[in-house]
């Protein structure tokens, strides 16, 4: 009896534990952010952001009045701020569900909201707590790789900021913008130096040494003699350009290939380039068409070699062959561009650049197919269905950015009739073109493919949000520079910590340094986000299974909400039932053992009582005299 008791016990003790899986918590947090309505007034609207833990990466953006009420650039933004800031905090978005409120019952449009939502939800995230952000009214567009990028009405937005005793933070991209009466601002050029600004603590542990296979230097030697020997050989005259190009991948063959082998690479498309232009004076424009016709045929056959490879090997084999992919979709879009200028009757020196450029590329799809053959048995490995994974985990991250840069080329062709329009609208199509590609080698199961199909349409997604300064001076390049870099080094060590490393972020590192350094400060920026990009990759991979601490929330925002690992949740509805089963389980087991122990006291004490009673009784009956008859 005793140890069928001990059982029951134990068991209604540990049944509520058994069920703490699904439960559930919250973080809570907000941040103003300044508005520009249609008349030109300021505002300052307040952005709630509500995290749930555990969740399904479902996330909703809504006014006061419902989530009607926003337009398609403002949600895609808002989503794309908080995939980026769970991902550089460490988490992935899948694990949280997000509620974001803007308080105005007025319909919102723009992007200038999604950094201070992507600052905000960084901030809860990096400390599992509740976070108001009060000090500050933000404003910037997100990018893709946690840059804060430029927007309109900074002036208005300060002077309203200003008015309220609140400093404007804003992208560094539109410090200029800003007139002498604006004093109270604070430019920042991404999430990492507005956190570190903020809360005066840096989010970096340290950096890292990131390396690249030990074969790779030799095959970008090789590419560049190679991509040399073609520049020399092609007909014609080269341009100062061209030249240049050539020289500074001479200066480097040793010190840097990779970079010799980029510039040799763009001194080739420029000899291509007037080749074609020679080609067109002879024959006419119907040259162009029989080049792109051909070009595009040796594209096909480059296709069905990259698709006859293995799928699977060292990481590095992964990450080139999907480079070549890649390169393959470069050449492809540059191809489309090409057919689109000639048939819009546009400039024909428009449709040679494109063309130049596409052919030089199907030259570095051999060079990236050899170089990944190279370094197939290098280490560490990775199989299909972990390349699976990770285009899936990737490409859920590189839909969000598309989405957003396709909206944002819309929004500015909208409203702001651009001169560029007809080149923003066709890059739009060719991020949209590069996606669809990519799912639908999703589907064939060549993950490696879709890979290079995502790679090169976030790549495009990034150059089409961030929207740089005129970045013509050292100061400008070394700030981005300095975030960037800060970025890549966390990102790699969230891949680092599980086995994953890149060899293009390293490449492109590089090649970034070589080009500050010959004063190429755009493009030193721009290869630093191309490193960041590729860095994406292993560290979606890297992160999507790791889960958020038990931390509890400051009493100032709402009082405690602490947000639990698996092993410590909080209540939840079904925990609720379980208490109320285990309380009446409980209540019947008490009654159970209360009418046992009565029963028993019932038994033993009344009886032996009676007992010494009757022994009294039949005493004192004996004692008594005998009855006497009448």
């Amino acid at each position: 009896m005793r140890s069928a008791v001990a059982l029951l016990i134990a068991f209604l003790i540990l049944l509520p534990a058994a069920a703490t899986g699904n439960q559930q918590s919250t973080l809570y947090g907000w941040v103003i952010v300044p508005a520009v309505d249609g008349g030109g007034g300021g505002s300052l609207l307040n952005v709630t952001v509500l995290i749930k833990y555990p969740g399904t990466g479902q996330a909703r953006v809504m006014t006061e009045v419902g989530e009607n009420n926003v337009d398609e650039l403002t949600r895609s933004s808002m989503i794309m701020a908080f995939m980026t800031s769970s991902l550089l905090a460490g988490y992935h978005w899948g694990l949280f569900d997000v509620v974001i409120t803007i308080k105005t019952r007025e319909r919102v449009s723009g992007p200038s909201g999604g950094f201070a939502v992507a600052l905000l939800t960084y901030s809860m995230l990096l400390s599992m707590r509740n976070v108001s952000l009060s000090e500050y009214a933000v404003t910037g567009a997100i990018s893709p790789e946690g840059l804060s990028s430029r927007v309109g009405g900074v002036d208005t937005k300060c002077r309203v900021a200003q008015s309220q005793g609140l400093y404007l933070m804003l992208p560094t991209s539109n410090a200029r913008d800003l007139t002498r009466a604006c004093v109270r601002n604070l430019p920042v050029t991404g999430l990492l130096e507005a956190y570190e600004i903020m809360s005066g603590m840096s989010p970096l542990a340290g950096n890292l040494t990131l390396r690249m296979p030990e074969r790779f230097n030799p095959a970008m030697r090789r590419a560049a003699l190679e991509l040399i020997n073609l520049t020399e050989a092609a007909r014609g005259a080269l341009s100062p350009q061209a030249r240049q190009n050539l020289a500074r991948a001479r200066e480097q063959l040793d010190r840097s290939p990779y970079s010799a082998a980029s510039f040799a690479f763009a001194a080739y498309a420029e000899a291509l380039r007037i080749q074609y232009e020679q080609a067109v004076q002879r024959g006419g424009p119907g040259q162009l068409r029989q080049e792109i016709e051909r070009v595009r045929a040796e594209q096909r056959e480059l296709r069905k070699e990259l698709d006859s490879r293995e799928r699977e090997g060292s990481v590095y084999y992964v990450e080139f062959l999907a480079t070549a992919y890649t390169r393959l979709a470069d050449a492809n879009s540059s191809l489309m561009a090409a057919e689109n200028v000639l048939n819009r009757g546009g400039s024909v020196a428009e449709a040679i650049n494109y063309l130049s450029f596409a052919r030089a590329r199907i030259e570095t799809v051999k060079v990236w197919l050899r170089t990944a053959e190279a370094v197939k048995e290098d280490r560490p490995k990775i199989f299909e269905q972990d390349v699976k994974r990770a285009v899936i985990l990737f490409g859920n991250y590189v839909e969000a950015a598309t989405n957003y840069a396709i909206r944002y080329v819309e929004h500015v062709i909208r409203y702001y009739s651009p001169a560029n329009a007809e080149s923003l609208r066709m890059g739009a199509q060719i991020v949209d073109s590069l996606r669809k590609e990519a799912k639908a080698a999703l589907e064939a199961n060549n993950y490696v493919a879709a890979i290079g199909f995502y790679r090169e349409a976030f790549s495009r997604s990034i150059s089409t949000l961030f929207v740089p300064p005129d970045i013509a001076d050292r100061a400008f390049a070394d700030d981005y520079r300095r975030e960037l870099k800060n970025v890549l080094y966390l990102l790699s060590s969230y891949a680092y910590s599980k086995g994953l490393v890149s060899g293009l972020s390293p490449a492109y590192l590089e090649f970034s340094r070589v080009r500050y350094e010959y004063g190429d400060f755009g493009a030193s920026v721009a290869l630093m986000q191309e490193a960041v990009a590729s860095t994406v990759l292993w560290s979606s991979l890297a992160i999507s299974r790791n889960l958020p601490p038990r931390v509890s929330a400051p009493g100032n925002v709402g009082g405690e909400s602490p947000l639990p690992s698996p092993e410590q949740p909080l209540l939840t509805p079904l925990t609720y039932a379980y208490a109320l089963v285990f309380i009446a389980a409980a209540f019947t087991l008490g009654m159970i053992l209360a009418m046992w122990l009565i029963l028993r006291i019932s038994w033993r004490v009344p009886s032996s009582y009676l007992c010494r009673e009757r022994e009294v009784f039949q005493d004192e009956i004996a004692q008594l005299p005998p009855p006497q008859g009448r």
